[in-house]
């Protein structure tokens, strides 16, 4: 029920900015056992990108050069964590990567050379099958910038 009403929540407040969605999520958690998140937005224009995380979530930038993006210590609706927007700007052919504590996040570009090129749903897919931990769920979610 509490994810149903989170994605009711994501689909009415999605032309918001990242932080007044974290807060109305903050809000309506609280008093249970809360929720790790992250958000992002995409201007698909110019690839400027936003992000915001809460707890355990990776996100990260595969492609022309590396970048890790900063999530947040804590449990939102449990506290009120301090956020802060973590931006970047994505070159043509740059993966946006976002990711579970499932996976193991000592993986690197070296790493997922042979499949970089592959279609974004099987390359999502292939970072799972190789870096998922074995005793945790995991989930992942790629998306592949092109400036065309």
């Amino acid at each position: 029920a509490i994810s149903q009403n989170c994605l009711h929540i994501l689909n009415k407040h999605y032309q918001k900015k990242l932080p007044e969605i974290i807060t109305i999520f903050s809000d309506f958690l609280q008093g249970s056992c809360g929720m790790v998140i992250g958000l992002a937005t995409i201007n698909i224009a110019n690839g400027f990108i936003n992000y915001m995380g809460i707890g355990n979530v990776s996100a990260r930038i595969i492609g022309k050069q590396s970048y890790r993006f900063v999530s947040r210590v804590g449990v939102l609706g449990v506290s009120k964590p301090h956020t802060i927007m973590d931006s970047y700007s994505l070159n043509d052919n740059d993966i946006f990567l976002m990711y579970s504590d499932g996976i193991k996040n000592k993986f690197e570009k070296n790493d997922v050379l042979e499949i970089i090129d592959a279609p974004i749903e099987v390359f999502s897919k292939e970072i799972i099958n190789r870096f998922s931990r074995q005793t945790d769920d995991s989930s992942c979610i790629a998306a592949r910038y092109n400036n065309d």
